[in-house]
């Protein structure tokens, strides 16, 4: 527990500060990638089809929104009350 604490404090010399700054490091990039797996889950759930079709779906979102593919995904996501609605509106974005 004490080599633990040593690390997040920084422990006793500047090694043991490398450390501890590598270890937050570590974690909020941990952290990252938890999340941009969370969105990338919601998307697939957004849409019916194969990996294939979901990404040839996403690859015209992306160029009709001029590359906010995330954005115009979670502003449809925020504004619509059912997964009918949001695919209502994805149809009607895609036109």
């Amino acid at each position: 527990m004490q080599n633990f604490m040593n690390n997040l404090s920084g422990g006793s010399n500047k090694e043991g500060g490398e450390k501890s700054n590598d270890f937050l490091s570590s974690a909020l990039g941990a952290e990252k990638q938890v999340k941009q797996a969370q969105t990338m889950k919601k998307i697939s759930d957004m849409f019916p089809g194969s990996t294939s079709e979901k990404l040839a779906i996403l690859n015209k979102i992306n160029s009709a929104s001029g590359g906010r593919v995330l954005e115009t995904l979670g502003e449809i996501e925020n504004s619509s009350s059912s997964q009918d609605e949001i695919i209502t509106k994805l149809k009607g974005f895609l036109k």
